[in-house]
């Protein structure tokens, strides 16, 4: 059936033209044709003219399953031959029979609202998702390229820090340094590699040489003048470097303490003499430029002997670092004068005894007369004129060892001078069985105890003082009432503070007021 208003072809029975909406009446054929006519008359068209059912006839001698196809959608579309300028006639009613159409449509408006609505909330929280990133984008911007001043320090970050060299407690000097920054922010010392944060605006911390260097660091002037380098590191990563004022450190020298001589001149009657000095724990040392550390005790003290012939001169040069301080220096000549006559003394005689008087024996001239100095006595003197040999007797006054000087003066007045060293140890067994057992009055009133022998059990050592000899403190009493003892050894045993030992001594004198105990035998517990 052709509708008369876009002359497309609709199946028959069809009441509405399912293109345009134009109603369809099956009885006037004569007016669809006309309208047909009409249209083609106006197009200004050339082609033949086509009655309704000639078109009809037309369409059946199509493909046969392209009329299926079209049957099957319910219409039959064909290209309008109207013209488009063309009034169109408007339907005024639709027919009934297009309900279930119109209900389709009707979903399909519904259906377009919907997705209309939803992408409209998409683009709205589009909108406003983008507005709130570009506020916070501005605002991190604004807070980046504007301080707050109300927060900041009251100096730059990357203003001048303050060095300042100090002195503590103990006297050594440190360098306080205090830099200021933004908190947050960081400063990094390059020298010993530790960074320090800001807090309050500033970074406060201290500074010794020992910080600075190494231990084993040779120092040869009075000051080591310090820039620190500093490298400024802000919150966003970047860094600066901060110029840092010079301090500079007084650097002490070491200390070289001589325990048995004053004199950088020392004559010797004798094969050697043992320098004895101290110098502080961890120095380095050095003997006429050879390293010499192995011979530096726990408490500090060195013993260095020297070998001296007749007629020489030894000299010694001791060089001493500790640790961050200048090195210092010692100079020593040790010498032996000539024997302006002739004198010997034998190898045979005693190195220890156990009785106050030796024996003596040497060589000499005829006229000779031989002396010795000091609290020591010599008598029994015999000489054989034959052989050259003398004998002596010599009384030894103390427990001890005792360096005897014999002088040798011929007949034409010229002398020699002759050393002999003895040990003087009492006899163990005898000494051990009279030593009288300790009491209290030994610490508090050492005078009426003097040269009194007293065994001191179960004594662990306190601290080891520095001298000539070995010289340690022990305690007789309790932690909470102590009776302190001093006590000299000159023999060979190795003492330590972890030891319990078993002290046979005696009583004789006061050293830094407290009674001074010479041991004469020392036992492990």
């Amino acid at each position: 059936m052709i509708c008369p208003n876009c002359l497309s072809n609709n199946r028959k029975g069809v009441s509405v033209c399912r293109n345009c909406g134009c109603p369809l009446d099956e009885t006037d054929d004569s007016l669809r044709n006309a309208a047909a006519s009409e249209a083609h008359t106006r197009s200004g068209a050339s082609a033949p003219r086509y009655t309704v059912k000639e078109v009809i006839a037309s369409d059946i001698d199509c493909d046969k399953n392209t009329v299926e196809s079209e049957l099957s959608q319910d219409t039959i579309n064909i290209s309008p031959i109207r013209n488009s300028s063309a009034p169109v006639r408007k339907s005024k009613s639709v027919h009934s029979g297009n309900a279930a159409y119109s209900t389709r449509s009707k979903k399909k408006r519904r259906a377009a609202m919907i997705f209309t609505l939803i992408l409209w909330v998409v683009v709205l929280g589009a909108i406003i998702t983008g507005v709130v990133l570009g506020v916070k984008y501005v605002s991190d911007l604004f807070n980046n390229t504007i301080p707050n001043v109300s927060e900041s320090p009251s100096k730059q970050p990357t203003s001048t820090p303050d060095i300042a060299v100090m002195t503590d407690e103990s006297g050594k000097e440190y360098i306080n340094c205090v830099f200021y920054g933004q908190d947050g922010d960081s400063v990094l010392i390059s020298q010993i590699n530790k960074r320090y944060t800001f807090e309050n605006g500033k970074a406060e911390f201290n500074l010794y040489l020992s910080d600075l260097l190494s231990s084993t660091a040779e120092i040869t002037s009075d000051t080591v003048p310090v820039t620190l380098k500093a490298i400024y590191r802000y919150s966003d990563g970047t860094e600066t470097e901060v110029s840092v004022p010079t301090a500079e450190f007084t650097v002490p020298s070491t200390e070289i303490q001589l325990l048995n001589t004053d004199s950088k001149a020392i004559e010797i009657y004798k094969d050697s003499f043992t320098v004895v000095f101290a110098i502080p724990k961890g120095s380095n040392l050095y003997i006429n430029d050879a390293i010499s550390n192995d011979k530096i005790e726990s408490t500090g003290r060195v013993k260095y002997t020297v070998n001296v012939g007749i007629g020489e001169s030894v000299q010694i040069n001791i060089r001493a670092q500790a640790p961050y301080h200048k090195s210092a220096e010692a100079m020593f000549t040790i010498y032996r004068q000539e024997l302006h006559t002739k004198f010997t003394l034998a190898n045979s005689n005693p190195k220890t005894t156990e009785t106050n008087v030796i024996n003596i024996t040497g060589t000499t001239s005829k006229g000779t007369v031989i002396t010795c100095g000091g609290d020591y006595k010599a008598t029994d003197y015999t000489f054989n004129e034959s052989t050259g040999v003398f004998t002596m007797k010599i009384t030894l006054p103390v427990y001890g060892t005792h360096d005897i000087v014999l002088t040798a003066t011929d007949t034409e007045g010229k002398t020699a001078r002759l050393t002999h060293t003895v040990n003087y140890m009492p006899n163990e067994d005898t000494y051990t069985r009279r030593a009288w057992a300790y009491e209290s009055g030994v610490a508090s009133n050492p005078g009426q105890f003097m040269n009194k022998s007293f065994l001191f059990k179960n004594v662990k050592i306190q601290e080891f003082i520095l001298s000539e000899d070995t010289l340690f403190l022990i305690n007789m009493g309790t932690e909470s009432e102590p009776e302190y003892i001093y006590v000299r050894y000159g023999g060979n045993m190795n003492l330590n503070t972890s030891t319990t030992y078993r002290i046979f001594g005696d009583v004789t004198g006061v050293y830094n007021g407290k009674t001074l105990v010479d041991a004469r035998f020392i036992y492990n517990w």
